[in-house]
Order: structure tokens, then sequence, then C-alpha cells
């Protein structure tokens, strides 16, 4: 259903021209035996795929996308530092604008997006409305497959929007690579598929350890910012704001580490910061969804819905076991619920917890919701404080979220696994830098 080639835009024209390779010492990638391709002129994608390495425009140029592209299994693209990606809102059939990669099949890897920007040179995945007019849902996202493991009976699960399938075929490979995404922004996106069914702004499907995520902002997504279905990856400083529905999802047995996370919520439109289930019916079905996260900011909306459990700060329910230390959850109206028994029962035996964190919520910090028991005995063992960090500023458009109560600086060690960035502070920033990590990367401009 894919076209096999690329169609570029030069001089306003518009003509379909198959990949040529480069010279001899640029046919393969050494050690990988994959094939170059340079494209040498503007990209544009329609519902194309690829079969080949390919390097993208030089820095500073425009790649166009219209329906889904797709990197294919075995194949791979570069894409140099201070790139912008345009989806373009028009659609091929219902599919709109996206960029995925696609999972191996047990013999062929799986397809690889490298995209590496640097603070001061971004790799923006954006709208092609113009600014003021741009928002929530005008193109698709990015969607990256993989073969780690999952806890589907099948092993093989289904993106929602895209139809591309993720999981292990054969034997997981928990180390898989997808890729690297590094200093990039995924934002105005999540076009509705069909009824309630958009694209995120970052989705994962069975992605492996060893794919790299660094400095990833989603912004301004019609659906969740980021989700995980499975798999392994790892991930330190993303961003999550302005999006309609949750922060970050996590699902079907994801289970890696995630340090440095801030949601900032939307006034106006947001959902819960985090939403964590095993899967959808709550089973006991295994690797149970259990990351292990730690230094979160996450700040809502500070007025109910009217659902109002749509704004609540860590929403944990069927039957997962998060594991979260030194965050702080603000402006919810609880900031953490638990939901369900099975999900309490985790909270009883230690396989779920928010440990050396402060927690204020609007109504208050702890909720045990259906028929999970009440778990404020096993709570005051967590060394939380339950006070207001006193963040610098939770303006959407200048957030400064550096907490000053003085109590965030020394709430205990996160764990240390070699993954970690050792520090004994409480949220994704620390109390004693004048700096935010996030700066001068991001946007903050809700149209």
């Amino acid at each position: 259903m894919f076209k096999k080639n690329l169609l570029f835009i030069l001089s306003g024209l518009v003509a379909t021209l198959t990949l040529v390779s480069c010279g001899d010492d640029d046919t393969t990638n050494p050690g990988d035996g994959r094939k170059k391709v340079t494209v040498t002129d503007t990209l544009f994608g329609e519902s194309g795929t690829l079969t080949d390495v390919t390097v993208a425009p030089e820095s500073g140029n425009t790649i166009y996308l219209k329906g889904y592209y797709i990197v294919n299994r075995s194949s791979t693209l570069t894409i140099p530092a201070g790139t912008k990606i345009v989806g373009l809102p028009e659609t091929i059939g219902n599919q709109p604008a996206a960029l995925i990669t696609e999972s191996g099949d047990g013999t062929a890897a799986s397809g690889q997006l490298f995209a590496e920007g640097t603070a001061s040179a971004p790799i923006v995945f954006t709208s092609s409305l113009a600014a003021g007019s741009r928002g929530r849902g005008n193109w698709g996202g990015v969607v990256l497959l993989g073969n780690a493991e999952n806890n589907l009976l099948s092993k093989i699960g289904t993106i929602e929007g895209t139809g591309g399938n993720y999981g292990p075929v054969g034997t997981a490979k928990n180390d898989d690579n997808s890729g690297t995404l590094r200093y990039v922004r995924i934002e105005y996106g999540g076009t509705k598929v069909s009824p309630d069914n958009e694209i995120n702004g970052l989705t994962m499907g069975s992605v492996g350890s060893g794919t790299t995520l660094e400095y990833i902002q989603s912004h301004m997504i019609a659906d969740d910012g980021f989700e995980w279905f499975g798999g392994t990856v790892n991930g330190k400083y993303l961003v999550s704001s302005g999006n309609d529905d949750d922060g970050f999802d996590m699902d079907f047995g994801y289970h890696g580490n995630l340090q440095f996370l801030f949601v900032m919520q939307d006034p106006d439109l947001a959902n819960r910061g985090f939403e964590i289930d095993n899967d959808g019916d709550g089973s006991a079905n295994t690797p149970i969804t259990g990351a292990t996260v730690a230094n979160v900011t996450i700040v809502g909306t500070g007025k109910d819905k009217a659902n109002s459990e749509d704004n609540d700060g860590f929403y944990l329910r069927r039957n997962n076991q998060l594991k979260i230390w030194n965050a702080i959850s603000t402006n919810f109206r609880y900031a953490m619920v638990v939901d369900g028994a099975a999900t309490g029962d985790n909270v009883q035996n230690n396989n779920l917890y928010v440990k050396q964190s402060i927690l204020n919520g609007r109504t208050g910090a702890y909720l045990a919701k259906g028929s999970a028991a009440d778990y404020a005995a096993k709570a005051a063992t967590w060394g939380n404080i339950e006070e207001d960090p006193q963040l610098v500023g939770i303006d959407f458009t200048n957030p400064q979220p550096k907490p000053t109560n003085s109590k965030a600086a020394n709430v205990g060690s996160v764990p240390s696994n070699g993954f970690f960035t050792a520090n004994t502070f409480a949220g994704a920033f620390d109390p004693s830098s004048n700096t935010y990590w996030f700066s001068g990367w991001t946007n903050w401009v809700k149209s």
C-alpha cells in the first residue's frame, strides 16, 4: 500500500524520483551493511517508505510529510540538527502526516530514526500553519516500533491510529535499537484518525533499551504527550506540555527507566499527569507495567473539570507496578490516585509507590478509588512531604518550575542502577541551579 519512492519539491516543481546511492565511499555504513542514500533536496514523503539508509537535507532545511512515512525495517533515516519537519494537513486516505519506524520481523532489524539536534539547533516536527493559527491536531506525530517485550498474549500489538505492528517476533529483543532522538520538539500534532482515536506526540511500541531518548518536548498534542506500549526503552529530560490528554501514559508491560520528566498542563485543557495501566483489563499478564521513574515535576491545571478525576496527578490503575522517586505533583485535584483492588494490593506489597516526593493536591495528596484499600498508613512510610513545593512560576507560557520550598533540596537519594544521575532533590529541576535544562530548545507558544 506504500509507494517505494520519495517525492521531492525542488524550485516549486514536484518530481517523482527513486533514491540513488552515493559514491563508493558512502554505499554502506560500517558494520551495518545498510545501503546509504543522501537526499540533496527537500524531502517530501507521501505515504512512502524508506528501504535504504537515508540522510535528510543539510541542517536548516525543511522536510514536508503528507500521509504515513515509513522507515522500513533494516532502514535508517538520519535528520541533521536544525531541520524542520512539517506535517501537512492533507491526508492520504485517512492517514495523517506521521513519521513511523517499522518493527523488525525476526530477521531484518527494526527501522531506525536518528534525529540528533542540539540545544541551539533542535529538530522540530511541527504544523504547516502559520504561527498564531497552529493548534492541536494539525498533523499526526512520531511513532517508534520495535521488538522488545510486552505483555500481550499474542506478543504482537497494533498502534492506535497507524496500523503499525510492534512486539517480538520469536524471542524478544529487549536491547532493540530504534535510533536516537535528542533535542527534538514534536508540536501541534495528534490528528484524529477516527472517533476517539488520535495519534500521540511520541508513541513507542515495544521499543528497546538500545534506543536513546533525551531532551524531547511533546507540545500541544490532541492526545497524550508520550505513550509507551510495552518495551524497555529508557529516557531522560522529557517535557510534555499543553497536551489534551495525559502527559505520560504507560501500558502493556512497559518497564524502562526514566529521569527528569516535566509535565506542564494548559490551564484550559488537559487530563492526567501520568496514567498507568498494566493493560486495558488490569490483568496479571507479565511483564507487569512497572517503570522506575525519578525526578518528576508535574503541574496541573489548577481547576476542576466536569469529570474531576481527569485532572489528577499520578493516576495509577489496572494492576500496574510503577515506582516513582523524588517527584513533585502540584496543582492537580489529587496528587496521587490508586484505582482498583489489584493496584491497591501492589501498594500494600511494596510493588507500587511514590517515595521521597512533594505531593500537593488541591483536594488532597492521596485518593484510594474504586475497590482499592485505603493506603494512608503505607504512604506514611514513603517519606513524602504534603506541602506546597513553592515553584518559582507556573505560567504556562513562561514556566519556572524550580521549587523554593527548602525541603525540596534534600528528600533522599534516587535509585542507583547505572542509569540514574545521582541527586537528592525533589522534582525535575535542581533547586540550587539558576538554569533550566529545557531552556533554549523548547516552545511555550499555544498557537
